[in-house]
């Protein structure tokens, strides 16, 4: 096991340059995220929650615990691709041997009365579906997944993906990958552990949760070089 990277300068920065052919100006660096903190009166339930969605149909969100909304920038084309690879390696599993459901970045999943997430890739067995509240009629997830991964994009600071893959844990994911395409790594988040570091893997398997998948890493590095 190893202990959690030390944290990262702050996603969102303003730098002054001199163009060549004219005055100084200001470059804005893009930030993972935007984060609205609501009032207290301001509850997001699912209904809600869906209605934000509909009205702002070209935007992504999430609500947190802690009565925040947030406003997701929208993934690049290498993020999407490599979601694709992995939940490709991960539906084939599902259907010849897991079962359950697999999931993308286009489905939000509600992990608790007030907080929607929305993974880059999860599975879930038809177990925890059942474990749905009863008489549920609602569009979203109303389950959490067991297994979780997350992809770190250009826009994204390893300390906003850490806190999210805790998120996730806290509210039952047994297994958790974030990949991080940038470093070719991948911390492994467990129940009751430490993340693990693991330096540009060929493959990681499913462990007890998933158990007979194994996801070929080696092809992804490969398609990302």
């Amino acid at each position: 096991m190893v202990s959690t990277p030390e944290k990262p300068v702050a996603p969102a920065e303003v730098s002054s340059a001199t163009s060549p052919a004219g005055p100084e100006r200001l470059v804005f660096a893009p930030a993972d995220e935007v984060r609205l903190q609501l009032p207290a009166l301001w509850q997001v339930d699912e209904r809600a929650f869906l209605d934000l969605c509909r009205l702002n149909e070209t935007l992504r969100f999430e609500t947190t615990e802690d009565g925040a909304l947030i406003i997701m920038v929208g993934e690049g084309w290498d993020t999407s691709k490599l979601g694709m690879r992995l939940g490709s390696q991960l539906l084939a599993w599902s259907d010849d041997i897991g079962g359950g459901g697999v999931g993308g970045a286009s489905g939000t999943v509600r992990i608790s009365e007030t907080v929607m997430t929305i993974p880059d890739v999860c599975w879930v067995s038809d177990e925890r579906v059942a474990q749905q509240p009863e008489g549920y009629e609602g569009v979203l997830l109303a389950a959490c997944p067991e297994f979780v991964i997350e992809i770190r994009s250009e826009s994204d600071s390893i300390e906003s993906q850490q806190s999210k893959m805790d998120r996730w844990i806290q509210y039952g994911v047994l297994l958790g990958w974030m990949v991080d395409p940038l470093d070719e790594t991948v911390w492994v988040y467990r129940p009751d552990t430490e993340p693990e570091l693991v330096k540009r893997p060929d493959e990681l398997s499913g462990e007890d949760v998933c158990a007979g998948l194994v996801v070929n890493f080696a092809r992804i590095w490969q398609s990302n070089s």
